[in-house]
């Protein structure tokens, strides 16, 4: 029910959203339609324009932003690797809006597949759920990074190759992907390791021959200096949208050192959690779950768009609540965390910063609740 509403909320807001919009520019004047899509947009142009170098040039990016929407523009900064631009560049070849409508069909339908597979109820849960609005609304990639790390899991099994070549293409946002290995070690997946080193391999020497190595020279010193200043210095919207202990350490006023030594402790913790589950016969979708929301859980640099790597925990959570009776409370949480992709920013806000720590609790509930922590080693799908 709660979905119903908040689609039908989604919908008309999005009516008026597009109805005050002035061509590609947004009403509040300051940003294009579909936000960040601007950046996956333009880079496909330049890249079909034969300046794909313009995509790391920080000023020159966002001159050619500011010259397609004919006003000034909050900067915006390409974060990914060169080999991204192979995706993004058949989009230049369309009209932005229709360029936005394909990236958001496409990349949603991919993320409904490997989150829920081909069972009707999971997909139109995720299709209403709130991770999926704000994918919507930001023409992000968050629905794109969860359907390459759910899609390599579910494949994992029954099809290696293929499984290690999605691992391999999660490498456009590397952060994501830290706890795989772990994975991939526990479960003995020589086959699909193999593909996905190869499967990086191939990406970075072919981007290397197309764009030049400079891009990639660019990218290791360019990328990962925004990152940390992100982290370490940044300010704004982007602060309150983050759902990782680091930031809302930062949040707090604690010294950097404090929100690192936090950042660090949880993603030990998540890794540990990823090792008992994998060890256990716990059922196959809460591994999956538990691996997605410890990749979130794991990394410094992450929003809330990028809380669709929480999808499959939520629907695992809920499958154990209607098998084995509701517990008190236990469907609360659900919600909460269902909810928090668009919570987490007016929470933030005011000051109640809880987002990681709900994402924590939710973490260590279901280790209870799938039987992680007791279950004989094993597999269980």
């Amino acid at each position: 029910m709660i979905g119903v509403v908040l689609a039908g909320a989604f919908t008309v807001g999005a009516w008026l959203y597009f109805a005050h919009s002035e061509g590609l520019v947004d009403p509040s004047g300051r940003h294009a339609v579909g936000r960040d899509f601007i950046n996956l947009w333009t880079a496909g142009r330049l890249v079909l324009d034969g300046r794909p170098a313009l995509v790391f040039d920080v000023e020159g990016f966002h001159a050619v932003q500011e010259a397609t929407l004919g006003r000034p523009f909050p900067l915006h900064l390409w974060s990914y690797p060169p080999h991204f631009l192979f995706a993004v560049a058949p989009l230049g070849l369309f009209g932005y809006l229709v360029a936005l409508v394909i990236w958001s069909a496409l990349t949603l339908a991919l993320y409904a597949w490997a989150a829920g597979g081909p069972r009707p109820g999971p997909v139109l849960l995720l299709a209403l759920a709130p991770a999926t609005l704000v994918n919507l609304a930001t023409g992000q990639t968050g629905a794109l990074a969860a359907a390459l790390l759910f899609g390599g899991l579910r494949l994992l099994p029954s099809r290696p190759v293929a499984a290690g070549f999605l691992f391999g293409l999660l490498t456009i946002k590397p952060q994501y992907g830290l706890l795989l290995p772990l994975v991939l070690l526990l479960e003995r997946r020589w086959t699909a390791t193999a593909s996905a080193v190869a499967t990086t391999a191939a990406l970075v020497g072919l981007s290397a021959a197309v764009f030049g190595p400079q891009l990639w020279d660019a990218y290791l010193r360019q990328n990962f200096e925004v990152t940390r200043s992100f982290l370490e210095v940044g300010t704004g919207p982007l602060m309150v949208m983050a759902p990782s202990p680091f930031m809302a350490m930062r949040l707090y006023g604690a010294e950097l050192w404090a929100a690192y030594a936090v950042q660090g402790v949880i993603a030990v913790l998540a890794a540990i959690g990823v090792f008992l589950a994998w060890r256990s016969r716990a059922a196959f979708d809460a591994k999956v779950g538990l691996t997605g929301l410890a990749a979130l859980l794991a990394t410094p640099y992450a929003h809330n768009y990028d809380m669709t790597l929480v999808s499959v925990a939520v629907l695992a959570g809920y499958a154990f609540c209607r098998a084995g009776g509701d517990r008190r409370g236990e469907r609360a949480l659900l919600a909460l965390v269902w909810l928090l992709p668009i919570a987490i920013v007016p929470l933030h806000t005011v000051g109640l910063v809880v987002g990681p720590w709900v994402l924590l609790g939710f973490f260590g509930w279901l280790l209870v609740r799938s039987g992680s922590l007791t279950a004989r080693t094993g597999t269980t799908v």
